[in-house]
């Protein structure tokens, strides 16, 4: 996802390479739907003020599966209709697929009459082709701009300290992962803002 109302699908090979294609580019109009349809669920995440964050959010399934749980759910009042699949160990694609295929069934059960989408956080070098992905890299990424930013708008340390600490602790969790879900960072402790 670009800027706010910009919305992009994201590639990327075996060896890392990425690049980033415009919806309005995209060829097959069942690719452009699907992600069409997670932007419909996300807006209105984006527009609120304040969204409930659940952890291990339940597919509610019977039997077997009933202990079946997503990783991360986003929504408002009516529960998570935004479910995020976080992955750092190595895992089959035909095995995540089903994982997910089975988690957007469930969440179109839960939440008949709402926009879904389930989107998954992956290391840098994976991607599936058509399902939405937020990489591990792009979300440290994100994280380091977001202490720029911080100190920009809170020059007084104390106001921004537990946040900044925070962000700076979870990008080194993502930067040190035995698993090396991202190529490589800028460390927010070089940041440019002041600090």
């Amino acid at each position: 996802m670009g800027s706010r109302g910009n919305y992009y699908l994201g590639t990327a090979s075996r060896s890392g390479a990425t690049a980033t294609i415009p919806l309005s580019s995209a060829n097959t109009s069942r690719v452009v739907s699907h992600f069409v349809r997670v932007a419909k669920a996300i807006e209105p995440l984006l527009a609120a003020r304040d969204i409930t964050i659940t952890r291990y959010p339940s597919l509610r399934l019977v039997g077997a599966k009933r202990n079946c749980r997503s990783d991360i759910g986003l929504g408002l009042g009516d529960g998570p209709t935004v479910w995020i699949e976080a992955k750092t160990a190595p895992l089959k694609d035909a095995d995540l697929r089903e994982q997910l295929i089975q988690q957007q069934k469930a969440l179109k059960h839960i939440f008949p009459q709402s926009a879904i989408a389930v989107i998954t956080l992956l290391p840098w070098q994976r991607v599936l082709p058509g399902i939405p992905n937020l990489p591990w890299s792009r979300l440290a990424e994100l994280l380091c701009n977001g202490v720029d930013a911080m100190r920009g708008a809170l020059p007084d340390r104390q106001y921004r300290a537990g946040y900044e600490q925070l962000a700076i602790e979870i990008i080194g969790r993502i930067r040190s992962h035995p698993n090396h879900i991202v190529e490589s960072l800028p460390s927010p402790n070089k940041s440019s803002g002041p600090g």
